[in-house]
């Protein structure tokens, strides 16, 4: 036996898997404290924006009888589709934030997980502090 590998100790390394499963018990925690928060509702607003909208839309379209009434369903579809489009993104960037921070644990590199960390937790400030800011514009409460 080498006496070099003698003193190597051996650690046991974390899985993808494993920081994949603590990832979505954080998100599911984030997700279920935020809807017990306290807050004003904000979804008549937002419907009052899509029914604005397509109510302008439909204004324009008039112009246009057989492609109008298709122009305006798809407009509709399309901003009812705003909210998920965005919860998706920042979902995408926080698990691709999460790998590189696998990607340097895997590289033995623990001073550059620090920097995807922070960016994760600086995504979900943001997108909190975005929702609190919407809500008070709309609602002022």
């Amino acid at each position: 036996m080498n006496y070099a590998n003698s003193l190597v100790k051996s650690r046991s390394k974390i899985s993808w898997k494993q920081v994949r499963y603590v990832l979505i018990g954080f998100f599911t925690a984030i997700i279920w404290g935020g809807n017990l928060a306290p807050k004003a509702n904000a979804a008549p607003i937002y419907d009052a924006f899509v029914t604005y909208s397509t109510t302008k839309i439909t204004a324009i379209m008039a112009g246009f009888p057989v492609a109008g009434p298709l122009f305006t369903t798809l407009f509709t579809a399309i901003a009812n589709l705003i909210p998920w489009a965005v919860l998706l993104i920042v979902g995408g960037v926080a698990i691709w934030q999460a790998y590189l921070g696998y990607q340097e644990y895997d590289r033995e590199n623990f001073s550059g997980i620090v920097k995807p960390m922070l960016n994760i937790i600086v995504l979900v400030i943001l997108v909190i502090t975005t929702d609190r800011i919407v809500t008070y514009m709309f609602t002022g409460a």
